[in-house]
């Protein structure tokens, strides 16, 4: 139960990463303070919210427990259906964030010189329609019958793998790549830093 809920666990703490764009936008003279304050209560908060939530959940509803939470109560209620909707209109509104760099990113991949801001309009409104349609019309052309099974499987492996390396090898990475040689790297931090590239490559693989 506990490494089948790995794959939940590096999801929440992906977010972590964003602390490095927040440290390299910080002032010269700010940065250490940064370092000391704002990096260690990032660790310790966001793993006190996932080991408090992972301790109530596994208390409320055992081995059993649901990577949905949701799931784990009773879904025809107007209560959870609310939360359920409430849910959808995050990720409706959240994934277009996203969507933003991946427009970028297939931009530049087909021409690098292109800027995505000065395409023309109608350019710009096939690409994106483009780069939404493809793969909604390949997750609808699948029968429901066989969404589960292999192609659910395929799909869990294609979104964990990313997702485990984006949480427990990218950020000790990052901090080797902007810290090592300078003088806020502190040792400590730095043996840390290349302890969890090689366990985040194993757990990487576990989830």
């Amino acid at each position: 139960a506990v490494f089948g809920q790995l794959g939940t666990m590096s999801y929440a703490y992906s977010c972590q990463a964003v602390i490095f764009e927040a440290y390299q936008s910080t002032t010269a003279q700010d940065k250490p303070m940064f370092i000391k304050g704002s990096m260690l209560l990032a660790t310790v908060a966001g793993g006190m919210l996932l080991a408090s939530m992972a301790v109530w959940g596994y208390a409320a509803f055992g081995e059993n427990s649901q990577s949905n939470i949701l799931g784990n109560f009773n879904v025809h209620s107007t209560a959870v259906q609310v939360t359920m909707m409430v849910v959808v209109v995050h990720l409706a509104l959240y994934i277009p964030n996203d969507f933003v760099i991946l427009r970028l990113f297939a931009v530049h991949f087909f021409d690098p010189r292109l800027n995505v801001l000065q395409l023309t309009p109608f350019t710009f409104r096939a690409i994106t329609l483009g780069l939404y349609a493809i793969p909604t019309l390949i997750m609808a052309s699948v029968r429901e019958k066989d969404v589960l099974g292999v192609f659910s499987y395929t799909i869990d492996l294609t979104g964990d793998l990313p997702m485990g390396f984006s949480c427990f090898v990218l950020p000790p990475a990052l901090y080797l790549a902007v810290f090592s040689g300078s003088k806020d790297c502190e040792s400590t931090l730095w043996w840390a830093a290349c302890t969890c590239v090689v366990g985040g490559t194993l757990l990487m693989v576990v989830c």
